[in-house]
C-alpha cells in the first residue's frame, strides 16, 4: 500500500481492508513500520479521528510478532500519563490480526524539530531568539524524562529512546511513542524501575514481559543505545540505560547530529560499546559548558556513573532552565558572577547607574577644583609680577631721591636746595614710595 504525500489528506480505501470493526472505520493510510501498520481511522462512537495500529497480513500467523504487538499494545495502554500515547481499544479483526486505537497525534517528532531548530540557527543571529528556541527544546526533552520516569516506576524500560520516538504536538505536548521494544520488569527487577517506587508493577495480559533476547545480541537504535545495549548486555540494560538514551537525544539537541557516527552497523556497535563519541562541544562550537555537562554525566559509559533516574536528569534540566546551579557542572567563579548578576538584574543596573553617577559627579568636582586651583596659581602670579614692578618702581624712586640730593649738596645748588620747591619735589617723591609700598 502506498503512504500518501499529504499524510492528513484523505484517501479511498478498499472496502476489503477496513476490518478494524464496527467501531472504527479506516480513513486512510498513514504510516509502516517493520511490525505494523498505521492508519487514521474513524471512531463512530465519539466521531473523532484516532491512530489505528494493525499487524501487516505477511506476519498474521508468526506467533512471535503477534505477542510483540499485542505486549507493545498492553504496555502502552497500561502506562497512563500525559507524556505517552493513550490507547483507546484493543481487538481482533476478523482475519484474526490484532489491532489496537490511539490518539492520532498532529505533529512533528522531535527529531524533525531538532533539524529545523539548527537549520534556523544557521540563518538567525539574533541570540535571543535561538536561546528561546533552545529552551523549547529542552522543555520538549525534560518532558519525556518525565513520562519515562513514570514508566519506570511502572517497572518499564524503552529500550529505544531517540529523537524520532517523541512526539511534539501542535500545541506544545510532549509524547514518548513506539514502546515496541520495550521491557517489563519483574517484582525483584528494581534496577529496570529506577528504584523502588509506590505505582504498581505493569502486568500485561499477554503474560510476556519483554521479546526473547539473546545475551550478547544488541536491540534498540545503535547511534542512540547505550554501551551495554550495544555489547548485548542484556542483564545490565535498566532504568540507567534510558537516561543514556535521553542523554543521547540531548547531545542532538546540543549539536544537530547524533552522538554516535558510522558507515556501517558494526562500526556503530563499536563506538557506541566504547562511547565513543566527541564531547558536544567538539561537535558544535557555542553549547554552554553547563548543558555539555548535563549531558555528558546522562550519557556516561558506566551506568553507575550516570544520573540514577530519568528524573534526576529532569531535575538538572530544570535547574539549568532555572539559572540554578546543576549537580553535574562544577561551576567557575566567573560563572557564579554571571549568575548572580543574571538573577539580580535590577540591583546589578541600579548599582552600575549609581557608579555611573559617582564618577561623574567626581570628575566635575575635580575639573572644578582644577580649575579653582589654576585661578589661585594665575593671581598669585600675577600678584608676585605686581611686587616686582613695586619694587623696581620703589627702587627707581629711590634712586631718583638720593641722587637728587647728592645733586642739591653741591656748592654751587645751595640756593636751590634752600628753595621751597626743592622741598616739594621730595615730599612728593617720598609720599608715592609710601603709595606704592602700601598698594
Amino acid at each position: 500500500m502506498a503512504m500518501p504525500t499529504d499524510p492528513f489528506s484523505t484517501l479511498t480505501v478498499d472496502p476489503r481492508d477496513n476490518l478494524a470493526g464496527e467501531r472504527y472505520r479506516i480513513l486512510r493510510p498513514h504510516a509502516r513500520g517493520g511490525l505494523g501498520e498505521v492508519f487514521v481511522a474513524q471512531d463512530s462512537e465519539l466521531s473523532r479521528e484516532v491512530a489505528l495500529k494493525r499487524m501487516q497480513s505477511h506476519l498474521s500467523h508468526d506467533a512471535a510478532s503477534r505477542d510483540r504487538f499485542v505486549r507493545e499494545a498492553e504496555i502502552t495502554g497500561g502506562l497512563e500519563h500525559p507524556g505517552i500515547v493513550p490507547v483507546y481499544g484493543l481487538g481482533t479483526q476478523s482475519d484474526g490480526r490484532p489491532y489496537y486505537a490511539m490518539r492520532f497525534i498532529r505533529g512533528e517528532t522531535l527529531k524533525d524539530v531538532i533539524g529545523q531548530f539548527h537549520t534556523a540557527e544557521a540563518q538567525c543571529h539574533d541570540l535571543s531568539v535561538r536561546s528561546v528556541e533552545l529552551r523549547r527544546l529542552l522543555t520538549h526533552l525534560l518532558e519525556a524524562c518525565r513520562a519515562t520516569e513514570y514508566a519506570h516506576s511502572r517497572g518499564v524500560v524503552h529500550r529505544d529512546l531517540k529523537p524520532s520516538n517523541i512526539m511534539v504536538g501542535k500545541y506544545g505536548e510532549t509524547l514518548v511513542v513506539d514502546w515496541g521494544m520495550a521491557k517489563v520488569a519483574g517484582s525483584d527487577d528494581f534496577a529496570a524501575r529506577g528504584g523502588l517506587s509506590s505505582e504498581p508493577l505493569l502486568r500485561p495480559r499477554s503474560g510476556s514481559t519483554s521479546e526473547p533476547t539473546a545475551m550478547g545480541k544488541a536491540l534498540g537504535t545503535p547511534a542512540y543505545m547505550s554501551p551495554e545495549q550495544a555489547a548485548g548486555r542484556i542483564d545490565l540494560v535498566g532504568a540507567r540505560s534510558d537516561v543514556y538514551s535521553l542523554g543521547a537525544t540531548m547531545y542532538e539537541i546540543l549539536t544537530g547530529r547524533a552522538p554516535v557516527q558510522g558507515e556501517t552497523v558494526d562500526e556503530l556497535l563499536r563506538r557506541a560499546e566504547r562511547g565513543e563519541f566527541p564531547k558536544p562541544r567538539e561537535a558544535r562550537s557555542g553549547v554552554p559548558g553547563c548543558l555539555q555537562s548535563i549531558c555528558l554525566k546522562a550519557m556516561a559509559r558506566e551506568p553507575d556513573d550516570r544520573y540514577p533516574s530519568a528524573g534526576a536528569l529532569a531535575a538538572d534540566l530544570e535547574r539549568w532552565l532555572a539559572d540554578e546551579p546543576t549537580e553535574a557542572h562544577r561551576e567557575r567563579w566567573s560563572e557564579r558572577v554571571d549568575r548572580f548578576l543574571r538573577r539580580h538584574r535590577a540591583w546589578a543596573q541600579a548599582a552600575v547607574i549609581g557608579i555611573i553617577v559617582v564618577a561623574i559627579v567626581s570628575w566635575i568636582g575635580l575639573v572644578a577644583v582644577n580649575s579653582q586651583r589654576q585661578l589661585v596659581v594665575q593671581e598669585r602670579a600675577k600678584e608676585h609680577q605686581a611686587r616686582n614692578l613695586a619694587k623696581r618702581a620703589v627702587d627707581r624712586y629711590e634712586d631718583a631721591v638720593e641722587r637728587l640730593e647728592k645733586l642739591a649738596n653741591r656748592p654751587e645748588l645751595s640756593v636751590l636746595r634752600e628753595s621751597g620747591e626743592y622741598r616739594e619735589l621730595l615730599d612728593s617723591l617720598r609720599e608715592s614710595k609710601a603709595t606704592i609700598l602700601d598698594e
